[in-house]
């Protein structure tokens, strides 16, 4: 008889990512609103006053509709509001936000570095 490995929870994705970038200097809190549905999991503090939003999902799953609207509204503001499935994955859109915010003219010396 073969088990298959259980999906892992969207909560321990979660976990992995806050410590894994917390090494990094970079808070990732979680998010929560007030009479507003589908915010995003996470808000990451980076060094400098920066931030950004990541909506953590176990592989395979997507963002709702709600969760959508919600991202394109964030964005509107000019923030970052990425769907994250990965400790990797988070790498990556943090890379994508630096790229961003030099791309809009913030000094390199004031954007964190990555591993």
């Amino acid at each position: 008889m073969t088990f298959k490995k259980p999906p892992r929870l969207e909560s321990s994705i979660e976990q992995s990512i806050v410590r894994s970038i917390k090494h990094e200097g970079i808070r990732c809190d979680k998010y929560k609103t007030v009479g507003r549905r589908a915010a995003p999991d996470r808000i990451v503090l980076i060094p400098g006053g920066f931030a950004m939003f990541l909506e953590v999902k176990r592989p395979g799953e997507v963002m709702t509709k709600l969760q959508l609207q919600y991202k394109a509204d964030l964005e509107t503001l000019g923030f970052l509001d990425e769907e994250v499935h990965s400790v990797g994955e988070t790498w990556v859109a943090l890379a994508k936000f630096r790229t961003i915010m030099k791309c809009r003219g913030v000094p390199e010396s004031l954007l964190p570095n990555l591993p």
